[in-house]
Formats: C-alpha cells, structure tokens, sequence
C-alpha cells in the first residue's frame, strides 16, 4: 500500500475476467504519519482506504474484463460494514465479484479480509468509461502489470 501515491493494491492473486472475480492484496505499512491521529495510541486503517482498495481493485477487474478498452470509477457504495479494526503491519485481501454490467455501470459485491477474519464487505457500483487519454491507459495498465506480472506471460488479452 503506498499511502502517497494512493495506489492500495500490492498485488493481483488472481484474476478471472470471464468469471468476474479479483482477488487482490495489500500489507498495510507499519509507519505512517497517517496513524499518529487515527487514532493516538490505537492505531488503524481508515475506512476510506479499505472503500478505496475495494474501487481500485474492481476497477482492474473491469480493465481486464474489457481487453484494457475501458476503465471504471467510484459511483456508489452501499450496505457497507466494517466488521474488525486494520492494524499497521497487517496484510489484507479482497474478493471482488461482478454480479452484473448494464447500462454502463457495473455491480459487485466486496469481502475484504484479513487472516481469518472478514473486516469488511461492501456492495459497490463502478461507471465504465473511456479512457480520458492514452497517456492515462498506459499508466494505468502498467500498474495492472506491476501488480499482476502473471498476465505479461500469459498475453492477457492486452
């Protein structure tokens, strides 16, 4: 997770795009200005990083489902619960699903999770849109092969 940036996802562990399903990772850092806040003594993640690895990792998902054509945004996030505290140091993995695409939009259901316990789901809409540049694909799919080198070697439908 590189907090300056705002790049959350670490890595793709796997990624099905006919199937509609991500999993991704992030190891949150152990020292950020950040925590010295939220809160003072008992550090944690913010929420919005969690809704934000979530977005990040389903709009992926959606790059990847439309050949790197398309990119998606935050629209809507609903019946959002936050079930356990995120700890500096700790490792967390999402699930994305795609239950459908219509109408521009897609809708998926998140679990983020770490170890064994879920900290975190979320119903979230994504707006599929053009690339606003060249420039902006390049960047982004870059991204997409740092985090999944896998799909180099495999020439996913890039």
């Amino acid at each position: 997770m590189n907090l300056d940036t705002f790049c959350i996802p670490d890595e793709i562990y796997a990624i099905s795009p006919g199937e509609g399903v991500i999993v991704t990772g992030t190891k949150i850092p152990r020292y950020s200005s950040l925590f010295e806040y939220h809160f003072p003594d008992f550090p944690v993640l913010p929420g919005i990083y969690l809704i934000e690895f979530i977005a990040q990792s389903a709009g992926h998902l959606t790059m990847a489902s439309s050949g790197f054509t398309k990119m998606a945004v935050l629209a809507k996030v609903s019946h959002c619960k936050f079930s356990s505290f995120v700890s500096p140091g700790e490792k967390i993995v999402g699930k994305i699903e795609k239950h459908k695409s219509e109408h521009g939009f897609t809708l998926s259901v998140a679990t983020v999770s770490s170890g064994d316990r879920i900290v975190c789901t979320a119903e979230i809409r994504m707006k599929i849109m053009d690339f606003p540049s060249e420039r902006a694909r390049d960047l982004l799919l870059a991204n997409f092969e740092n985090l999944y080198p896998k799909a180099v070697a495999e020439d996913m439908a890039m």
